[in-house]
């Protein structure tokens, strides 16, 4: 038994015939499983999409908040770093003494700034023993490098 159902374009009545039942609700059914591929399929590549633009965006090195470090944070951790080159055996005696004296003598230098300035360290100081542990850093890094490659 054939559907009929009348056409309603450009004036015409005329019936068109759309075939049984069964297909038409087979055609329905097949339109909206295609309908739902292409759903699926559009979801997919939305999360697809959402996911390169996050990796994108978090490979983006975003500025790095510096910790400021003091003068007294910063002889501990050089201290500390000499203390593991003595444990790893990176450090010879000579040198773990030559640079532990000079972490003593950096420390006193700081106390008689402090002492001339009411208890603070003021820039010019400041800037001066910043100065000095940067070389003792790159004394310690040199001592310890040329004693692991050697």
């Amino acid at each position: 038994m054939a559907f009929v159902k009348h056409a309603d374009f450009r004036g015409s009545r005329a019936p068109v015939i759309l075939g049984s039942r069964k297909d038409r609700d087979r055609k329905l059914e097949s339109d909206m499983e295609k309908f739902e591929l292409i759903r699926s399929r559009k979801r997919s590549m939305n999360l697809l999409m959402a996911a390169a633009i996050s990796t994108t965006l978090l490979s983006i090195p975003l500025p790095a908040l510096a910790k400021k470090w003091t003068v007294t944070e910063r002889l501990d951790k050089l201290s500390e770093q000499i203390d593991k080159g003595d444990k790893a055996n990176e450090l010879t005696a000579t040198q773990v003494a030559d640079l532990k004296k000079t972490v003593i003598d950096i420390k006193a230098r700081i106390d008689k700034m402090k002492e001339k300035n009411g208890g603070k360290l003021g820039l010019k100081d400041s800037k001066k023993v910043h100065k000095v542990l940067n070389d003792l850093s790159v004394k310690v890094l040199r001592f310890r490098l040329d004693n692991v490659y050697k």
